[in-house]
């Protein structure tokens, strides 16, 4: 009576295990497919990067608020911070209004390729400023590299 509910148990969990075995195999076709589409394309790697953008913006965020920060003045700090968070925002005017005088035209994907690598390059220099300013702890020139990124 033991070693046939055992053997019951044992049976029951091995169905179970192929059962789920068989609904992963199934659900992961398409992903199969979707990152060898990404892998090969052109355009892919790019979609990765964007996906991957949290890596960048929320060290971003620490570093603003922490070089905003002016120890005994909250009215400063204040300050800082709003002016940092406008900075970002003229940035992310003044890229695409000019990147946009560069390609010409939309429908051309080579161009638009190129210029999204240009863009990572321009943004990995605003990086190199940031982190030289954080090094020093100077506002005027992380402000500076917040903007070109």
């Amino acid at each position: 009576s033991g070693i046939s509910r055992l053997s019951s148990s044992w049976s029951r969990c091995f169905n179970s295990c192929r059962r789920a075995k068989d609904a992963c195999s199934v659900s992961l076709a398409p992903m199969k497919e979707i990152t060898t589409y990404i892998l090969s394309c052109g355009f892919g790697w790019l979609v990765i990067l964007d996906g991957s953008s949290a890596l960048v913006w929320g060290p971003q965020d620490i570093l603003g608020v922490s070089l905003s920060t002016v120890e005994g003045d909250e009215e400063k700090t204040r300050f800082r911070v709003g002016f940092t968070v406008t900075v970002i925002g003229l940035g992310m005017l003044a890229g695409p209004t000019l990147t946009n005088q560069f390609i010409s035209s939309h429908k051309d994907p080579a161009a638009l390729q190129a210029t999204c690598i240009c863009g990572i390059g321009v943004m990995a220099l605003g990086w190199v400023a940031v982190a030289l300013a954080a090094s020093y702890g100077d506002y005027k020139s992380f402000l500076v590299g917040t903007f070109i990124r």
